[in-house]
């Protein structure tokens, strides 16, 4: 059995043979591969990492493969299918994952694992940082789970589901550094059994599947009853008129700016009460995002004008003695 790398080991260029020529072990996809090729709209998708397939661990330690796809009636997902050689049985203490470096410049993670005792597969998404020692890298906590219809086959087949506003990305966005890596933990020490070299995938356009025209912005609407009135001032707002103009679309969050330096409150339901509490004239605003993550180019506005209340009358005067 070969010997376990330390995570900390930078990823070396491997190549093979073919045919007396020398060629990466690795098939990098630009940007306008990506987009020429419809697989991507098809899960398991566009071929991204075809690995060495006797570079690490036989059975579960072995990626071979990983796909990208982003199929139509999954809008807004990322389905990654990696293929190892087995998962039978599926091994305790043992990360199946996908890195990558996003265009925010941060390096994030999916994956499958079973750290839990007894193992239990999860899967979740986290950040990857610089580490203490110098070339070394830290794998924050897990930052949440993935989509609960990601899962895994003993044949080797996992699939990793997420939505790509988890990592801020958008249609026509590249991915690079991009690495299938499977780790297992020994004691206190995360092993490497195999890794691949770096690859790189670009997001899909709108549209790009034949799925008709691009998303298009939502139309934010407000109201604010009543616009006046003396402090302090309960208003009812409504972000009920906003809509979507898409196909089926529908508004998915609305942000509230009441204009008097109270926090923007951001909520699934289209309307809310704010109190007023000195008086001015402020500007209370609104943003709406679509179900594809997509915000209204504009925001909506309403004027509220709170006015002081009157000055107490003067207690009358007592009657003549």
């Amino acid at each position: 059995m070969r010997k376990l790398r330390n995570v900390a080991k930078k990823p070396s260029m491997t190549v093979r043979m073919v045919g007396g020529a020398v060629l990466p072990a690795l098939i990098l996809h630009s940007a306008s591969a990506a987009a020429q090729t419809p697989a991507n709209c098809t899960a398991p998708g566009l071929l991204v990492i075809n690995d060495d397939p006797i570079d690490g661990i036989p059975g579960y330690g072995e990626l071979i493969t990983v796909h990208f796809a982003e199929p139509p009636m999954q809008a807004g997902q990322l389905v990654i299918t990696m293929k190892m050689e087995d998962l039978n049985p599926m091994p305790p203490q043992t990360r199946w994952l996908v890195r990558f470096k996003a265009p925010n410049a941060k390096t994030y993670y999916i994956n499958l694992n079973t750290d839990a005792a007894p193992p239990v597969p999860a899967y979740v998404y986290g950040e990857i940082v610089p580490g203490a020692a110098a070339g070394s890298e830290t794998f924050n906590a897990p930052t949440g789970p993935i989509d609960a219809a990601s899962n895994f086959k003993a044949d080797g087949t996992v699939t990793l589901i997420a939505n790509a506003s988890l990592f801020g990305l958008k249609p026509g966005d590249r991915l690079s550094d991009l690495q299938g890596i499977i780790f297992q933990r020994t004691g206190l020490l995360l092993n490497r059994l195999d890794d691949t070299d770096p690859a790189q995938y670009t997001l899909l356009a709108d549209g790009a599947c034949g799925g008709g025209a691009a998303n298009t912005a939502p139309l934010a609407m407000l109201s604010g009853t009543p616009a006046s009135g003396t402090a302090p001032l309960m208003v009812a707002f409504s972000g009920a008129g906003s809509s979507d103009g898409d196909p089926g679309g529908s508004i998915s969050s609305y942000s509230f700016n009441f204009g008097d330096g109270s926090p923007v409150v951001t909520q699934a339901t289209a309307t809310i009460n704010h109190s007023y509490q000195s008086a001015g004239n402020y500007t209370a605003r609104l943003r709406v995002k679509d179900d594809k993550n997509l915000e209204s180019a504009e925001s909506a506005s309403v004027a509220i004008t709170v006015t002081s209340p009157s000055p107490p009358s003067p207690p009358a005067p007592p009657p003549p003695a």
